[in-house]
Parts: structure tokens; C-alpha cells; sequence
């Protein structure tokens, strides 16, 4: 589940791109999470994972793949984000 944050005007649209759905990840204990947004303009967005903050980014531009960064240690699981 991606969150947007301080946006004001129509919700952006967001495309997740990576990992994929059923990606299996036994590596990288912090991994990133890439997104592409379609807004009428910058905005900021939260990365959670089932449901709890994982990181952020102040200023998403429209049409740019983004990608944010767990800002903690992952364990092995499914995650919804």
C-alpha cells in the first residue's frame, strides 16, 4: 500500500513497479520499492508495509520513477505495500 501525504488537488495515480507481486527476496534485508506517480504536480509519499511506515520521500515528481528505501531491517515474509 503506498500513502500520500501532504497533497492537495486530485489524488495522483501510482503505478507499482518494483518488486514485483510474489517476489521472493532472501538478499537485501532493505530493500527499495519503485514506484512511477501520474499528478498535477509534486508531492510527498510514504512507503508502508502492511500497514506500518517504512520510509518516505518529500518530493515525488510527477511522472518520474521514484524509488524509496526500507529505513528498517526486513524480515523474511510477504509484505503488502
Amino acid at each position: 500500500m503506498a500513502a500520500l501525504t501532504e497533497h492537495s488537488g486530485p489524488a495522483p495515480t501510482i503505478y507499482l513497479m518494483a518488486p514485483a507481486n510474489n517476489t521472493q527476496n532472501t538478499t537485501e534485508r532493505r530493500p527499495y520499492f519503485t514506484f512511477n506517480a501520474s499528478a498535477e504536480s509534486a508531492f510527498a509519499c510514504t512507503l508502508y508495509l502492511n500497514g506500518t511506515g517504512y520510509g518516505y520521500n518529500s518530493s515525488v515528481e510527477n511522472n518520474t520513477e521514484t524509488a524509496i528505501r526500507a529505513n528498517a531491517t526486513l524480515a523474511n515474509g510477504d509484505y503488502d505495500w
